[in-house]
C-alpha cells in the first residue's frame, strides 16, 4: 500500500514538475517575444519616420529650385542631386520597410532569420551608400556651392557645424538604434530556436 501511494505521489510530482517548465518555457518565450517585437517596432519606427523626412523634404527643394533655378550652376546641380537622392532614397526606405515587416516572432524561425539577415545586409550597404555617394559628393557641391556664391565666413561656419552635426547623428543612428536593434532581434531568435530544440 505505502508502495502504491509512493508511486502515486512521485507521478503526482512528476506532474507538476513537467506542468512547470511548460509553464516556465512558455513565460520565457513570451518575454522573448516581446522583447523581439519591442526592437522590430523601434527599427520599422525609425525607418517610417526616415521616410516622412525625405516626403516633406522633397517639396523643400523643389521649391528653392523654382526659386533660384537657372542662376547659379552648382545650386542647380545641388539642388537637383538632393531631390533625386531623395526618390532613390523613399523607394530603399519602402523595400526595407516591406521586407522587415515580414518579420512575425510567432512564425517560423528559419524564415525570421532569413529576412533579418538580408536587412542587415541592406543596412550596410545603406551605411556605404550614404558615406560614398550621397554624403561625400553633396558635401563638395555645397562648397563648390558656397565658393560660387562667394558667402561670408558665418555660413562656412554654419554649414561645418550642420554637416559635423549630419555625420554624428547618421553615426548614432547606425550604432544605438540599428545595430543594436537588430542584434537583439537576432539574439532573439535563436533563443527562441534553441527552445523548440528542446521541446523536440
Amino acid at each position: 500500500m505505502e508502495i502504491e501511494e509512493l508511486k502515486n505521489t512521485w507521478s503526482t510530482l512528476d506532474n507538476q514538475l513537467k506542468e512547470n517548465k511548460s509553464l516556465n518555457e512558455r513565460i520565457i518565450k513570451e518575454m522573448i517575444d516581446k522583447k523581439a517585437n519591442k526592437s522590430l517596432s523601434k527599427l520599422l519606427f525609425w525607418d517610417i519616420f526616415s521616410i516622412v523626412g525625405l516626403f516633406v523634404l522633397i517639396p523643400f527643394i523643389v521649391y528653392g529650385f523654382s526659386l533660384y533655378g537657372g542662376q547659379k550652376m552648382f545650386w542647380d546641380i545641388t539642388a537637383i542631386s538632393a531631390a533625386f537622392f531623395c526618390i532613390i532614397g523613399v523607394v530603399w526606405y519602402f523595400i526595407k520597410i516591406h521586407g522587415l515587416m515580414k518579420v512575425d516572432i510567432n512564425q517560423s524561425v528559419g524564415k525570421n532569420i532569413y529576412y533579418i539577415n538580408r536587412y542587415t545586409i541592406q543596412i550596410k550597404r545603406e551605411k556605404i551608400a550614404i558615406t560614398y555617394f550621397v554624403g561625400i559628393p553633396l558635401t563638395i557641391l555645397i562648397i563648390l556651392t558656397y565658393i560660387e556664391e562667394k558667402v561670408p565666413l558665418p555660413f562656412w561656419v554654419f554649414m561645418s557645424c550642420g554637416l559635423i552635426l549630419g555625420a554624428f547623428v547618421t553615426y548614432w543612428s547606425y550604432k544605438r538604434i540599428y545595430q543594436k536593434n537588430i542584434y537583439s532581434i537576432q539574439k532573439s531568435l535563436d533563443e527562441i530556436k534553441e527552445l523548440k530544440e528542446e521541446e523536440e
